[in-house]
């Protein structure tokens, strides 16, 4: 009995039963998917990574976390490496419907319309660019509740992007699901303020964020609205922690004793 070993993947699991079971493999070439891929002045460009997801439905807002989990859960993937001309070839790519993903370290992801692959046959991408990555930054100035610097200490970090306009709130809801998932991939995001308090948080996406920071001792750091520009530092200035109180009370069984 054949299945898939994992839906809308390549590779499938077999199951004997005892005896002699034979089994009639058809083998096929597949075909062949090429691209160029060219930087922010149009030249080419060398050493991107293009891919071919058979599975997945992706939204540009939110592909560089998709992408993060794929790269960690599905390594179905039919892959290629540009040359110097920017040119990518992909051969014996099996027959079927795939999403076409070009990315490189430092440059924005870029993904093509879905493609259906034939046997012998060549599938041509438009040309794409890959645009340098811009990023920016948080820098603040931690305080404890009564004012003095919150010195050398490690803190979680949860920085929630603000999805703007007519799809804003489905966005938002993908994003923290896919958020969920990479934590449980990973510790939560940690970093250490240095002696005088001060933090910095690195390679954030231009927008819109809401911003928490927690410490072991239970201390809390909010703001509902961070704007974050390219290329540029938000200097948070001093920062004091939120003051926190406690909850009193007894704990009663159904009896109310």
């Amino acid at each position: 009995k054949w299945s898939p070993a994992r839906e809308g993947g390549q590779y499938w699991s077999l199951q004997l039963d005892s005896g002699t079971n034979p089994v009639l493999l058809t083998l096929s070439k597949g075909g062949t998917v090429t691209a160029v891929i060219k930087n922010d002045a149009g030249a080419p460009l060398k050493d991107a990574t293009v891919l071919l997801y058979a599975r997945g439905l992706f939204e540009p807002e939110l592909l560089e976390q998709q992408l993060s989990l794929m790269e960690a859960w599905d390594r179905t993937a039919v892959n290629g490496i540009s040359d110097a001309t920017g040119a990518v070839k992909l051969e014996n790519v099996p027959e079927g419907v795939y999403f076409p993903v070009a990315r490189l370290q430092d440059h924005e992801p870029v993904i093509w319309p879905r493609i259906r692959v034939r046997e012998g046959e060549v599938t041509a991408l438009s040309d794409v660019t890959l645009k340098k990555r811009l990023r920016g930054r948080i820098q603040m100035k931690l305080q404890k509740f009564d004012g003095t610097p919150l010195k050398k200490t490690r803190l979680t970090i949860s920085a929630e992007y603000i999805f703007e306009g007519p799809r804003a709130a489905v966005l938002q809801q993908e994003s923290a699901r896919l958020t969920a998932y990479q934590r449980m991939q990973r510790a939560m995001d940690n970093v250490e303020c240095e002696e005088d308090g001060t933090l910095k948080i690195e390679d954030l996406k231009p927008g819109k964020y809401r911003l928490m920071l927690r410490e072991a001792a239970e201390s809390t750091w909010k703001f509902d609205e961070v704007h974050i520009d390219a290329g540029k530092t938000a200097d948070l200035g001093n920062a004091r922690a939120l003051e926190c109180g406690s909850i009193k009370g007894k704990a009663l069984s159904a009896s109310g004793k």
